[in-house]
């Protein structure tokens, strides 16, 4: 039954993620996400569909609270740039939601479900929504992504 009527939406891709990504690159689909607020996996496919059965493969682990984002990571997105694997997620120090930062992870690899990020720190010094690499003049920025319902 359609989720118009039920008002129910089933994710066809994972069961629980909140705000996964998606990039295409090489032939291939890879899904990052957060298993549970904690760590990051990217899933790998040759197929959209294929993403349902592909083998998480954790690519980050949070350090043990207290510690710079310990706990509540949300939101990776993964992206690729001159040859770098990024991904920038938001998470925070165990303080609570206002601790919410930008972090992040580099690495360079020929897939990124192969690489093991370390955490390169932290990218931004206060609370933010998601980032996007942006070619602008000769350099490349960092910049924030607005929705449409923020304020």
């Amino acid at each position: 039954m359609s989720p118009l009527l039920t008002g129910r939406f089933f994710n066809p891709l994972v069961e629980r993620a909140a705000d996964p990504s998606i990039v295409r690159t090489g032939g291939f689909y890879y899904l990052v996400l957060v298993d549970g607020f904690h760590n990051i996996t990217i899933r790998r496919s040759a197929t959209l569909d294929g993403l349902h059965e592909a083998t998480p493969s954790v690519v980050w682990r949070p350090p043990a609270c207290p510690a710079a984002a310990c706990a509540e990571v949300w939101a990776p997105e993964l992206q690729l740039v001159d040859g770098t694997w990024w991904i920038y997620f938001a998470a925070e120090n165990g303080g609570g939601n206002a601790s919410h930062r930008m972090y992040a992870l580099s690495g360079r690899g020929p897939n990124p479900d192969s690489l093991r990020l370390p955490r390169s720190g932290r990218a931004a010094r206060r609370r933010v929504g998601d980032r996007r690499h942006l070619p602008h003049s000769s350099a490349r920025e960092l910049l924030p992504v607005v929705g449409m319902a923020q304020r």
